[in-house]
């Protein structure tokens, strides 16, 4: 009877033994921190907006003042935001260089074909004139534009290669007087040379088939 007691009690010894070394060898639960996982998460997305070139400026700023909304003051978070700060910063200076030299190109287009297309106002108005009053008050308007009345208008007859053919010169003045009298339209303009002063010096005009 005391051997079977013995043998409860280093049985009972034994199972207790077992636990302790279950228990030490049960590795210990992962601490999440909820605080690294923030700081991870926007340095991934700084990364991103470092490195992207689909997303609109807008967008990228957005989405930095997300991030820094945040008010994190981990040191490798803060010299990411100011990566991404200084490249906005670099993209919106070149877009509003290219918005710019757009409005230049745009600009000096415009000044290009201002005259031409008044020059071809007046000549449909004088074709057009419903008097010889009329007609004589805008080929005056016209003759504004021109360094004199007597500035050559060359025609472009046909062309041999790349070798124009023109037709007997007139003067600016002779044309729009034959413009008065014929009521034709006016021949197209190929090209108009300036003086210094803005005024047209010579054109040169192709003769309508």
């Amino acid at each position: 009877m005391k051997n079977s007691g013995k043998f409860i009690l280093f049985a009972f010894l034994a199972i207790a033994n077992l636990g302790i070394i279950s228990c030490k060898k049960q590795p210990a639960a992962t601490v999440v921190d909820p605080q690294a996982e923030i700081i991870a998460k926007a340095k991934a997305d700084l990364r991103a907006l470092l490195n992207n070139t689909d997303k609109s400026i807008e967008q990228k700023e957005r989405e930095l003042a997300a991030i820094k909304a945040l008010n994190l003051t981990d040191p490798e978070v803060l010299s990411l935001i100011a990566q991404v700060e200084e490249k906005i910063a670099a993209q919106k200076a070149e877009a509003l260089r290219l918005e710019e030299e757009r409005k230049r190109r745009e600009a000096e287009l415009a000044r290009a074909n201002a005259p031409e297309n008044l020059l071809k106002n007046f000549f449909g108005q004088i074709s057009n004139a419903p008097s010889q009053a009329a007609a004589d008050a805008n080929i005056n308007q016209a003759l504004n534009m021109f360094t004199s009345p007597d500035t050559p208008v060359l025609t472009i007859i046909s062309m041999a290669g790349d070798q124009p053919d023109y037709d007997r010169p007139t003067t600016i003045q002779k044309y729009l007087e034959y413009l008065k009298d014929q009521k034709k339209p006016a021949d197209a303009i190929e090209n108009i040379v300036f003086d210094d002063n803005g005024k047209i010096k010579e054109l040169e005009l192709t003769k309508l088939k």
